[in-house]
């Protein structure tokens, strides 16, 4: 069964992952960009392609540094702002693809502390961009958030998991999950299931499920898939919103085809076979 030193990530070893998040959020998504643009959206998808490296422990937990090799970010509008969005989120894929990001993996097992460095913050929407994109990637890295047992228990509840934690929103939450392992020949697997509430502007109550695949040879998270849902009542019927990430140890593999950005309110071509 799994014990938190088993995902020790040795100084100086790097690995490559391919990681996607979407959301749903019952709040506009403002997104800006550099040169006086701003727009809005309901719902967002980000993607990247992470090549990182472990630099070692450094007061009791591992620091991890990233180069985003590939990124694409694609939205949904508001209604206002429909066929409007694609160079703003082509800005943001820029900066993402710009950027050093910096996390850590506690010795239980825990990712936190995630930031950016290398991004331009010499103006007010620089930082905002910035700040926004480094919420993203925290989110994007969520799924690797898991919380392993010190005695090598088969079932254990993981705290506050990384996802819980709305993009966007500074709502605090009290999501519990009730996590088991199972010895599968490859390796471990790990599912979490639990329920909580997310208190903010409005109290919305939570379902999250997650599954992570362990591996048996080289000790680290193979895959990992999350996903929560959540509903308030509110005066004029209800608020709902979902997030759901999904993180890859791929290797040197390449993608079938590079991340792009796309405004989803615009018809994308698909070439046809003569």
């Amino acid at each position: 069964m799994p014990t938190a030193d088993m995902l020790a990530w040795p100084a100086g070893e790097t690995r490559r992952f391919y990681s996607t998040m979407a959301f749903r959020s019952p709040y506009v998504v403002t997104l800006i960009a550099v040169r006086n643009e701003e727009r809005t959206a309901a719902e967002v998808a980000l993607s990247a392609v992470f090549r990182c490296e472990s630099l070692g422990i450094m007061r009791s937990a591992t620091e991890v540094r990233c180069q985003v090799e590939d990124a694409g970010v694609q939205a949904t509008p508001m209604q206002s702002d429909a066929g409007k969005l694609q160079t703003v989120l082509e800005e943001w894929e820029r900066s993402a693809e710009a950027a050093t990001v910096y996390f850590r993996i506690r010795e239980d097992g825990r990712v936190d502390r995630v930031r950016l460095e290398d991004l331009p913050d010499s103006g007010p929407r620089e930082r905002y961009i910035s700040g926004k994109l480094e919420l993203f990637m925290a989110r994007l890295l969520s799924p690797f958030d898991l919380e392993l047992p010190a005695q090598g228990e088969a079932e254990w509840k993981h705290r506050s998991p990384a996802v819980a934690s709305m993009p966007f929103s500074s709502a605090g939450s009290s999501l519990k999950l009730a996590q088991s392992a199972v010895q599968e020949q490859d390796g471990i697997l790990v599912s979490g299931s639990g329920s909580g509430q997310l208190v903010g502007q409005y109290t919305f109550s939570m379902e999250a499920t997650t599954k992570h695949q362990i591996d048996a040879e080289c000790h680290c998270i193979r895959r990992a898939s999350v996903e929560v849902v959540g509903m308030a009542n509110v005066d004029t019927g209800h608020l709902s919103y979902r997030m759901a990430g999904y993180i890859e140890d791929i290797g040197e593999q390449p993608l079938e085809q590079p991340l792009t950005s796309w405004d989803l309110s615009v018809p994308r071509l698909i070439p046809q076979d003569d």
